[in-house]
């Protein structure tokens, strides 16, 4: 689990201002009919640049999510509570921030 102490003042304020400026905060509800609810509810961050520098220091910093390129040559970094639900039985960063708000 993220120990946000532990991520640098500097390098937090420059991922949280990148964030504001690229990033993209979604939730998606998906009926289903083989869940106890019948709606599926996701949670996913998303950022994206042609460099993929700036990226792995989110992977690096917040100890989550993956990369990918698409076929443009764009890169993104995207944290969903369901990639991470299947890799660990740990909570995820997104459902932390949702508990604390």
């Amino acid at each position: 689990m993220l120990d946000v102490s532990q991520v640098p003042q500097r390098i937090g304020y420059y991922l949280a201002g990148f964030t504001d400026g690229e990033g993209s905060f979604n939730v998606s509800f998906r009926k289903r009919g083989d869940y106890a609810m019948p709606w599926k509810v996701s949670l996913c961050f998303n950022v994206s640049q042609r460099d993929k520098v700036v990226l792995t220091l989110f992977v690096e910093q917040l100890k989550c999510g993956t990369m990918r390129t698409r076929a443009d040559g764009v890169w993104y970094h995207r944290e969903s509570s369901e990639t991470t639900r299947q890799a660990t039985d740990e909570p995820n960063l997104l459902d932390d921030i949702v508990r604390s708000a």
